[in-house]
């Protein structure tokens, strides 16, 4: 059945009534409401991208731009911020299979990301590509960054602080990112993939713990 409120419609014993075309009315005392992964609001989309981690994608009050494939031309276009929610490690995705569930409408309309603490890996190519998104901070309980997953973003932050207990950066996973201008890497680390910190426009130093045993930095270099 398909239920139809109307506001207007108020019922003194709170009893919830169902009517049927051609039949008398059903009484009902309780009613639950379940919503199918992606369903309900039309402003918001949800699902899983990891065994116990969910996303959802919830509109921003302003817009970003866009680059048009009909014009050949940026164009404004609504803007929208992805959450992740609950804990453990986020799915490998790829770029022509397996793409991540909110690259294909709004990869670049992702202005804002927000991940939470308890997030182990985020995975590969999970952020590639979205152009327009901005975030501010990693999880203290992050333990690995696959390849290429925050390639080509922006930060918020100038000095990005990676977390103790992190011991792996994948390949490319920060390649050609930019509004960082000071990166510190934990004593953790004891793992960096080929060009996983190549291309960061307007980084102007390495920082890395004394503590650490497989690398340390000079500079705007970081040397195994």
């Amino acid at each position: 059945a398909v239920l139809t409120f109307n506001d207007t419609i108020e019922y003194a014993d709170a009893d919830i009534r169902l009517y049927l075309m051609g039949k008398e009315p059903i009484f009902l005392k309780s009613i639950t409401i379940v919503q199918e992964e992606g369903g309900g609001n039309q402003d918001e989309f949800s699902g899983k991208c990891g065994d116990n981690l969910y996303y959802t994608i919830t509109p921003l009050p302003y817009n970003v731009y866009v680059w048009d494939l009909e014009t050949s031309q940026s164009v404004e276009a609504p803007a929208y911020k992805l959450t992740i929610t609950g804990t453990g490690d986020m799915y490998d995705y790829g770029w022509d299979e397996n793409r991540a569930p909110w690259m294909e409408e709004y990869q670049e309309n992702i202005a804002e990301i927000e991940l939470p603490e308890g997030l182990t890996r985020v995975g590969n190519e999970a952020f590639d590509g979205c152009n327009n998104a901005r975030i501010d901070r990693l999880p203290s309980t992050l333990k690995s960054i696959g390849f290429y997953a925050f390639s080509s973003m922006y930060w918020f932050t100038s000095d990005l602080h990676l977390p103790e207990g992190l011991t792996a950066i994948e390949s490319r996973a920060f390649c050609y990112t930019s509004g960082i201008q000071n990166l510190y890497l934990p004593s953790t680390v004891t793992y960096i993939g080929d060009a996983a910190l190549s291309g960061l426009w307007g980084l102007e130093n390495f920082y890395v713990d004394e503590a650490n045993t497989a690398y340390k930095s000079d500079g705007n270099a970081v040397i195994a």
